[in-house]
């Protein structure tokens, strides 16, 4: 009997012991699990920081390419502008040429209208000489030797001489 009872506490206190050395195996493998859970949470943790910042970086990357898009797109705006501006103004520099080619040209055509009506003034207020002590104008009919000055004059405008023109009214009327 009494080898039954040593037997029976020797089972215990082996079982004892197992489990004690089992229980500290089981708290050392939770605690052990509980670390790598930590430093896992914490892993995964810091990546999804990693990726906030990667992602934070790509809108802002996103966000400075949409800005030198926009700023690209005025410039561009701006140069469309500036462009429009030189056209009208060659265009604007182009007629001012054309309409002052045209206003001589019309100026060219009215030229020889304006030269007869310069003529015709002047010889409607040609002195003729009727006496030695005074002169009139004839304003009406010339007569003979207004319309020979008239066509001497003419002839000496036409001719690039305006002083034999003017000459050419008196030569006229002393002839007649």
């Amino acid at each position: 009997v009494s080898d039954a009872i040593t037997n029976e506490r020797f089972i215990d206190q082996a079982g004892s012991a197992a489990a004690t050395l089992r229980q500290g195996g089981y708290d050392r493998a939770l605690g052990l699990f509980g670390s790598d859970m930590d430093r896992d949470f914490s892993a995964q943790a810091y990546n999804q920081d990693l990726r906030s910042q990667y992602d934070q970086g790509l809108l802002s990357r996103a966000g400075l390419e949409a800005g030198i898009a926009g700023q690209m797109g005025s410039r561009m705006d701006q140069e469309a502008s500036m462009l429009t501006g030189l056209g009208s103004n060659a265009r604007l520099i182009d007629q001012a040429g054309l309409d002052a080619n045209y206003n001589e040209f019309l100026r060219a055509q009215q030229d020889p209208f304006n030269r007869a009506q310069v003529e015709m003034g002047l010889l409607s207020s040609t002195p003729i000489i009727t006496d030695s002590n005074s002169t009139s104008t004839q304003s009406q009919n010339p007569g003979l030797a207004g319309i020979a000055g008239l066509g001497l004059q003419g002839a000496s405008l036409f001719m690039g001489n305006p002083a034999a023109a003017m000459g050419g009214v008196k030569a006229a009327s002393k002839l007649i």
